[in-house]
């Protein structure tokens, strides 16, 4: 059994390392780039499998297009093994889900991608791991596991615990639990992981590592659990940063904050960047009621909030709410033009929601399980007939396949707006 007691020994060596008293600013300057985040699984397919998921070779053949956006820097959903489409609840953060391809595979994108000058970010999910790992199901219903600690269960037997279970969009079972943070090797196994994809090969050369993290749901003090399972931003972010910046001093780290009603500037001793999620939600009635004074209010709280030496991601689209498109309607495409110049000329770095700018439109589902948000999800409309490399993942679900936003012919597709004066896209 692990013993708890050595909670602050990788701390402490984190932080004597860089000799400070919590991590330094990044040394990675975003207020010139251009974000592009995408869900890789929708994305873009490369060798045409049964359901042409999106896969490593579809990103790297996407760069052009990137590149001709102006985009400078991809955020995707997490891409280590996970049975869900949507790649949270995933298993080990030092693997990737063979459903988008291999090592090779992720470093020939990173590369090509670095090679334009566009940046590589990955959601990451650190609080928890998926029951499909060793750790769970060792140590469910036996506490005498080497992995007891390991794990936030909540009765001796270890049948209960901090966690969930629920279907995913093809009818398989997701089982998360919860780490408990406290225990310093769960700590350390996680900075392990989150050091390895930052220079795979650890020659000192970046050019085929990540420039960062997109961490999910992240709090200043988690509100279950003894001491919050230490998913707490002293206990574990700051010396997770600290420990990161051993491998990469510009590593750069944005946190999704788990209040929606802050901008999350609260975070950012561990954080470089929070999400101007606030922003996002008044930019949407704004831009839907044809009034701007919650607009300028929530812009005007969000530069008032942010620290020195810290900054906010602007978004108006993500992968956890309704279509821009389907809720700012109007007609034609005259509004998406303007949630377009609201987006790019707000003052912090920009973050587009793949298909946005080519007006996809998609709202939550009531399908049953979380292809209930496979709407908002849909795969990319690279053609105006959907085929390759146009990504099918949706066809294991037949309601939200049959209830489709998107058509063939929409004009809501690269093909049909690439090029044509005038379009959203264009």
């Amino acid at each position: 059994m692990v013993s708890r007691g050595g909670r602050f020994g990788w701390i402490v060596g984190a932080l004597v390392v860089l000799g400070a008293a919590m991590p330094s600013r990044a040394q990675l300057d975003v207020s010139g780039e251009v974000f592009y985040h995408f869900m890789p699984i929708a994305w873009r397919d490369s060798d045409s499998d049964a359901q042409r998921f999106g896969d490593f070779g579809g990103m790297e053949d996407s760069l052009d297009y990137l590149d001709g956006l102006g985009v400078t820097a991809i955020w995707m959903n997490p891409v280590f093994p996970s049975p869900a489409y949507h790649g949270y609840q995933h298993g080990p953060a030092d693997q990737l889900n063979p459903w988008f391809g291999t090592e090779a595979e992720w470093v020939s994108f990173v590369e090509a991608a670095h090679a334009r000058g566009i940046k590589v970010f990955v959601d990451f999910v650190v609080y928890g791991i998926s029951h499909n790992s060793v750790w769970y199901q060792s140590a469910f219903g036996n506490p005498g596991s080497q992995y007891d600690s390991w794990l936030a269960f909540t009765n001796g037997s270890n049948t209960n615990y901090q966690g969930y279970t629920f279907n995913t969009w093809n009818g398989s079972n997701v089982g998360f639990i919860h780490w408990d943070l406290r225990t310093a090797s769960v700590a350390n196994l996680i900075t392990q992981w989150g050091q390895k994809w930052l220079d795979p090969n650890e020659d000192g050369d970046f050019s085929d590592g990540v420039d960062g993290y997109r961490l999910d749901h992240v709090w200043v003090q988690y509100g279950s659990g003894p001491d919050g399972w230490g998913y707490n931003l002293d206990d574990f972010w700051e010396p997770w940063k600290a420990s990161l910046q051993q491998v990469n001093p510009d590593v750069f780290l944005f946190a999704e904050q788990a209040d929606w009603g802050s901008m999350g500037a609260e975070l950012l001793t561990a954080f470089d960047a929070s999400m101007t999620k606030p922003f996002e939600f008044a930019a949407r009635d704004a831009l839907a009621n044809e009034n701007a004074s919650s607009l300028y209010g929530a812009m005007a709280s969000a530069v008032a909030s942010v620290p020195g030496g810290r900054t906010f991601m602007g978004i108006i689209g993500d992968h956890d709410v309704d279509r821009l498109a389907s809720v700012i309607g109007g007609s034609g495409y005259g509004r998406a033009r303007a949630a377009a110049a609201v987006l790019m000329g707000q003052p912090f770095t920009p973050m587009i929601y793949f298909g946005d700018e080519i007006g996809m439109r998609g709202t939550k589902g009531n399908y049953g399980s979380d292809a209930n948000d496979i709407p908002f999800r849909e795969p990319f409309k690279w053609n105006a007939v959907a085929g390759p490399p146009m990504s099918n993942y949706w066809v294991l679900n037949n309601q939200a396949f049959n209830n489709a936003f998107s058509s063939n012919n929409d004009g809501r597709s690269v093909e049909e707006q690439e090029g044509v004066s005038g379009s959203l896209l264009e």
